[in-house]
């Protein structure tokens, strides 16, 4: 059921690779139990749009002099933040570039290991797949998987899978957090 809900979740923030979307496509028309699912999460979805769209109405009438002055002081101030943060804005994209290009030469290789013997397949899910699977590859007899990925710097969060539908944070990491749909991510800071 957690699957199922991360799924949902997944296409409702359009975080879906289009193959998954199939896949969720094809679930939906063959699944009743799926569909009703879905369908509950998508009719929540857009009650808590309209809810949130809705403006209070306002309890008493306003001076329409007051208004324009309002309004007029408004657009100036607005005109005054407009250029302000265009000139913070050109030095902050060019510190953003500057950045941006010393993170692409920080990038690592950093191989990720598991042992789980009896196990047919291993895939690894995270931040830095867009928590889409990836595989990995039996290493020896002794019931190893592995895969090397690059990573840009920063903080990633993932979970290796096992069989298919079974996640499990890496044991060699202690850093951990639960996620939204109660399994156990691990945290790695590059």
């Amino acid at each position: 059921m957690k699957n199922i809900d991360h799924l949902i979740s997944l296409y409702l923030d359009d975080e879906l690779s289009l193959g998954q979307k199939c896949h969720f496509v094809e679930k939906v028309h063959h699944d009743v139990k799926f569909y009703n699912n879905a369908v509950e999460f998508l009719q929540q979805e857009k009650m808590l749009h309209t809810v949130l769209r809705q403006k209070a109405p306002l309890d008493k009438p306003v001076n329409v002099l007051q208004s324009k002055i309002t309004r007029m002081s408004g657009w100036v101030m607005a005109a005054v933040l407009i250029l302000a943060l265009s000139f913070i804005g050109g030095t902050y994209v060019q510190k953003t570039q500057q950045i941006a290009s010393l993170n692409q030469e920080s990038d690592i290789y950093r191989r990720f290991v598991i042992q789980q013997k009896e196990t047919d397949q291993v895939e690894i899910v995270g931040s830095f797949t867009h928590w889409e699977k990836i595989p990995l590859v039996r290493s020896g007899k002794e019931g190893y998987w592995e895969v090397t990925l690059k990573l840009p710097s920063g903080e990633h969060r993932y979970s290796f899978v096992i069989n298919g539908n079974q996640y499990r944070p890496d044991p060699t990491v202690l850093d951990r957090e639960m996620d939204d749909f109660g399994f156990s991510n691990s945290i790695l800071q590059i």
